[in-house]
């Protein structure tokens, strides 16, 4: 089930008085209430904006209401296409969060500088990966075969890196070219960097 709430988030009074955003002002605490996936090998979260708003929470809402317009399919496929898009994101998440790698290759793909997608239909939710300290280090595809971890080199996603703990929900876009567009790629490193700035604010 997922939180219609735009008070999913508590925002609070930061402790730090040196913590600023990009205007100089203080950043609010940010207190991640829920996660959309928790497992042994990753806890899947919603990336949070400066201003307090998260682009993928908004995105899985608009879905499981069938209310996603910005769908290439939204005026041309049943509605109820949309709410099974949304459980099928649900599903990468909690099976990530769980196995520590996709349940299909093609349902996920690397984009840029450590910013990877879901994808179903026409539909992309990006996201990254931390510790939850505010850094990141981007994965990368692994190359060759050798060179997967023993225990994968017989699944069809062996290809897949080791990501680190958390994994953050970004930027949601529609698929309407062969690649995901320097534009989305952008706003999901936007994103990236707004919230990791609340994980280096609460480390200080």
């Amino acid at each position: 089930m997922i939180d219609r709430s735009p008070a999913r988030y508590c925002a609070l009074p930061h402790e730090n008085p040196g913590a600023a955003g990009r205007d100089g002002l203080p950043l609010p605490k940010l207190v991640r209430k829920l996660a959309v996936a928790r497992g042994s090998c990753h806890v899947i979260e919603h990336a949070i904006r400066e201003d307090g708003t998260s682009p993928s929470h908004e995105f899985l809402v608009a879905l499981k209401d069938k209310v996603w317009t910005a769908d290439p399919d939204y005026e041309t496929l049943p509605k109820d296409a949309q709410l099974g898009d949304y459980l099928l994101f649900l599903n990468d998440c909690n099976y990530l969060a769980n196995h520590g790698y996709p349940e299909r290759a093609k349902y996920v793909n690397v984009l840029d500088d450590g910013i990877w997608e879901f994808k179903h239909s026409k539909k992309r939710l990006s996201w990254y990966d931390t510790p939850g300290d505010g850094t990141y280090t981007p994965k990368a595809m692994i190359d060759r075969h050798e060179d997967a971890p023993p225990e994968l080199r017989d699944h069809v996603a062996w290809w897949f890196p080791d990501m680190d703990r958390y994994i953050r929900l970004g930027h949601a876009f529609p698929k309407t070219g062969v690649m995901s567009g320097d534009l989305n790629i952008e706003a999901t490193l936007a994103v990236r960097e707004e919230d990791l700035t609340y994980d280096r604010q609460d480390a200080v």
